[in-house]
């Protein structure tokens, strides 16, 4: 805390309190890989025993940590994130290995009367909304009719979803194609 308070050094305490409280759980969040750890100590000197001084360790470590401080600093006063977001894979829950897994009664060509009866209602469960509005939901015949012509959601291992977009790549995309009939 003292070093954040440091690297605000012109200011009164009293006016950076509240961004110090705010930058010190995220920098003590941020963790050193072991490359960083090597690159940080590449610089200082090794005795003929491949010891190095604590000394010295000690004063690259500190160089390294007000580094990192004045980069914090410089984030918060440009109005920056202080901390970037870490880009997360997109989590398609309804194409998950559980979800395939609790489907599979749906999947299943030869089934006894249970089966079937289960089957059925995880099917209306699953896709009843999709297919008829909460005004039609009591025409029962036909919403259980339109409900077993419902295509699941696919493989769990499949590249493509069923909104026509590229899975674990974090972006939409579209299908291209033409319709060669039409263009005579």
């Amino acid at each position: 805390r003292e070093a954040l308070f440091e690297a605000f050094a012109p200011r009164p305490r009293s006016n950076v309190e509240a961004v110090v409280g705010m930058l010190h759980k995220v920098a003590m969040a941020q963790r050193y890989t072991e490359q960083e750890v090597r690159d940080i100590l590449r610089r200082v000197p090794v005795d003929d025993r491949g010891r190095m001084s604590f000394g010295k360790v000690q004063d690259v470590i500190l160089e390294s940590q007000r580094r990192r401080l004045a980069a914090l600093v410089k984030r918060a006063e440009g109005g920056k994130p202080i901390a970037p977001p870490k880009e997360r894979p997109p989590r398609v829950l309804f194409q998950s290995k559980s979800a395939s897994t609790l489907m599979g009664v749906t999947r299943k060509k030869a089934i006894n009367a249970l089966e079937e009866q289960q089957r059925d209602t995880k099917l209306l469960h699953s896709y009843g909304t999709l297919t008829a509005t909460l005004q039609n939901q009591n025409k029962s015949l036909e919403l259980r009719s339109n409900v077993m012509l419902v295509r699941g959601p696919g493989d769990v291992g499949d590249r493509w979803d069923r909104y026509c977009a590229l899975r674990r790549v974090g972006r939409g995309s579209y299908v291209n194609a033409k319709n060669w009939n039409c263009h005579a």
